[in-house]
């Protein structure tokens, strides 16, 4: 009889109780009642508990390998841990497990981002509150609302201000969050944290933190935030494309727009003259990155 390979010290790929994650608790259960061993890790230090955490509909997965003795801080080869990966997938009820479980605060993500920062980036509110109530370190929760404002999470940055984070400190590069959201074209960020007190104006916005359209704008103005606005798609990991709506959303409507085979040309007036805008199938980003931007 071969016996359990996950007890064999010389398998290092993925075990019978690790693929069981991905499946069903009852699995799991059965396969650990055969003496199964649940700590044991892959070549890339992945264990079935880090596995069961990055998928939310394994929670009672994650709940019994905790009761059964996995390791809730083991580390992957890259530094994280079960809990780090969990807050990667925004998987809040398995965090909200893993931290009543003792698992600690102070590990990072596979990114190298403290927990609180990571959940700040990616965005999940609950995963956030969980981890704020544990994290009191200052210059943590100030980093959290730079990152919460590079990639627009204006609940985030909410959380964060009723906190008690002052949103006008800086970092040592001397931005604040405004400049941050700005230089992603955050649009709705920077106008939140404007009305919401902040005292740097970002180049490209009102007064009120309103984006300003074309016509306000000179023509280095208006590269500059069509950049920031292309940037934003690139940082945040999405297809690099600019849909219609949302660019004139930002930009405002095209002063007249004419189409030549599987090129479109969208004509802007600025303070200083008018701008052409060559798109490529209709993929704004992609011309944008590829230099298609004329007349400035």
């Amino acid at each position: 009889m071969a016996g359990d390979p996950s007890a064999d010290p010389n398998n290092d790929g993925p075990t019978p109780v690790y693929w069981a994650t991905t499946r069903s608790p009852d699995l799991v259960k059965l396969l650990t009642a055969l003496g199964a061993n649940v700590n044991v890790q892959t070549r890339d230090g992945t264990t079935p508990l880090m596995k069961a955490a990055s998928l939310t509909n394994a929670v009672e997965t994650v709940k019994f390998l905790v009761t059964v003795g996995a390791g809730v801080d083991t580390k992957r080869k890259d530094g994280a841990t079960a809990l780090s990966i969990a807050v990667e997938e925004n998987n809040s009820e398995a965090v909200r497990f893993l931290l009543d479980s003792g698992a600690s605060t102070q590990a990072e993500d596979s990114k190298g981002r403290s927990l609180l920062v990571a959940a700040a980036s990616e965005g999940d509110t609950a995963t956030f509150k969980l981890l704020l109530k544990k994290t009191t370190d200052p210059a943590l929760r100030i980093l959290a609302l730079m990152s919460a404002s590079y990639y627009g999470h204006v609940a985030i940055g909410k959380l964060l201000v009723e906190a008690g984070v002052d949103l006008n400190t800086k970092d040592n590069k001397g931005n604040s969050a405004v400049m941050y959201a700005a230089s992603t074209g955050q649009d709705d960020m920077v106008k939140w944290l404007i009305q919401a007190g902040a005292k740097d104006r970002p180049p490209g916005y009102s007064a009120k933190g309103e984006p300003l359209s074309a016509k306000d704008l000179t023509k280095a103005e208006w590269k500059a935030k069509l950049a920031r606005k292309v940037s934003t798609y690139a940082a945040t990991g999405k297809v690099i494309q600019i849909y219609e709506k949302d660019f004139v959303r930002s930009f405002g409507t095209p002063i007249r727009t004419q189409t030549i085979g599987n090129s479109t040309y969208w004509y802007y007036k600025c303070k200083d003259g008018t701008i052409q805008l060559v798109l490529h199938a209709g993929n704004l980003a992609a011309g944008v990155m590829q230099g298609d931007v004329n007349d400035f």
